[in-house]
């Protein structure tokens, strides 16, 4: 039983990073047959579920998804506790699966839950606790919520600006939501000093190349 769970799972892993999400669906089905006489606190019950509802966002089948994302959490709180960073993680993937059908009021409490987890356990100036605040802000965005949407988009910045720097895509990105921001709430000139700035800082992060190695110009003039 353990051994061809192992081996389809490898079998699926493989497909999808392959982009064949069809076979991928396929070999997470076979698997999740295979896990029906495990115990119930086995956690390779919920990574099936996971990367299932995974490979079904992928292919666009989001509500199937949606499903199997909600078992996932199930699966992970009972077995891990509701503070788990594993939990946080079906609960982000969850909120993603309410985003693309356009239900970001569903999205927002999770994303919430997301980020305050990430927070206690990884610390306020984590990456990951930045990622989870500029979704949390997007969703703020996306529904209106322009006064609770800046102060988490400025946390979020702040946090990227210190551990990737000015330059990077990441904090680019924020920067450019921040903008669009400013923009919906006529505040146009600081909006253009924002864009201003993270269209400068794209066109400045351009890194020369080295001088060639010098075995690799005799190798060309033999």
């Amino acid at each position: 039983m353990t051994m061809k769970w192992e081996t389809l799972s490898k079998q699926a892993e493989t497909s999808y990073q392959q982009g064949n999400f069809a076979d991928a669906e396929s070999m997470w089905l076979a698997a999740l047959e295979e896990t029906r006489n495990m115990a119930a606190d086995d956690l390779r019950v919920a990574l099936t579920v996971d990367c299932l509802a995974d490979v079904m966002t992928r292919q666009s089948k989001i509500v199937i998804a949606e499903l199997f994302y909600k078992q996932s959490v199930h699966l992970r709180t009972q077995i891990l506790g509701a503070d788990h960073l594993a939990v946080a993680a079906s609960l982000n993937n969850l909120a993603k699966s309410y985003y693309l059908q356009g239900k970001f009021n569903l999205a927002e409490p999770l994303t919430l839950r997301f980020v305050q987890i990430y927070e206690e356990k990884l610390g306020e100036k984590h990456t990951d606790v930045a990622t989870g605040l500029h979704n949390l802000a997007t969703l703020y965005h996306m529904q209106g919520k322009y006064r609770e949407a800046e102060p988490v988009y400025k946390k979020a910045l702040k946090i990227r600006q210190k551990a990737l720097g000015e330059d990077h895509p990441d904090t680019i990105k924020l920067m450019k939501n921040l903008a669009s921001l400013m923009q919906s709430t006529r505040r146009a000139a600081e909006a253009e000093d924002l864009n201003a700035k993270a269209v400068g800082l794209i066109s400045g992060s351009w890194k020369a190349l080295p001088p060639p190695d010098e075995s690799e110009n005799l190798m060309r003039n033999e």
